[in-house]
């Protein structure tokens, strides 16, 4: 079993990386090395981009997917695998995100935005509440006001007014 150094793996890795045009089985035949040992390289670079970067699959925006999704889609087999490579991701995530944005609900809010639903309409009922309560307050002091003027019309003005 040959071993190989670190900077040659890295080497090696970079190389993949920066070419989209070449495949690991044209870099493995060129450099003389198994295609089983690059695999094994990219991985691991791979695991050290991802523990290196903050930001995990998970916390990739609805913008920054679609922004992918818009790239890749004209893209074909060792195009989309060398883009892939570039922006660390699978083929297979591109594939969910497709169908996460095919099947999104348009109605999806977020908790924040429910919380925000559920205090407008408290304040909202509330707010009718308050309303309703005037409203009757107003129809019983018009309806004062109309019978004091029969009233009078029946039984004349009194001197006290």
């Amino acid at each position: 079993m040959t071993t190989y150094s670190p900077e040659f793996q890295s080497n090696i890795v970079k190389k993949i990386l920066s070419s989209p045009d070449k495949t690991v089985t044209s870099i493995a035949k060129e450099e003389r090395v198994s295609k089983s040992a690059i695999y094994k390289w990219l991985n691991k670079h791979k695991n050290d981009t991802i523990a290196l970067d903050s930001t995990s699959l998970s916390d990739w925006t609805a913008e920054n997917k679609l922004l992918v999704l818009q790239e890749s889609f004209s893209l074909k087999d060792e195009e989309l695998n060398s883009y892939c490579r570039k922006k660390g991701i699978y083929i297979h995530n591109i594939d969910a995100w497709r169908k996460e944005f095919m099947t999104a609900k348009k109605d999806s809010v977020s908790d924040k935005q429910k919380q925000e639903i559920k205090s407008l309409k408290n304040q909202n009922k509330l707010l009718s509440q308050e309303l309703m309560r005037k409203e009757k307050a107003l129809a019983e002091a018009a309806a004062l006001l109309i019978l004091k003027k029969k009233v009078n019309q029946i039984w004349g003005e009194t001197e006290e007014d």
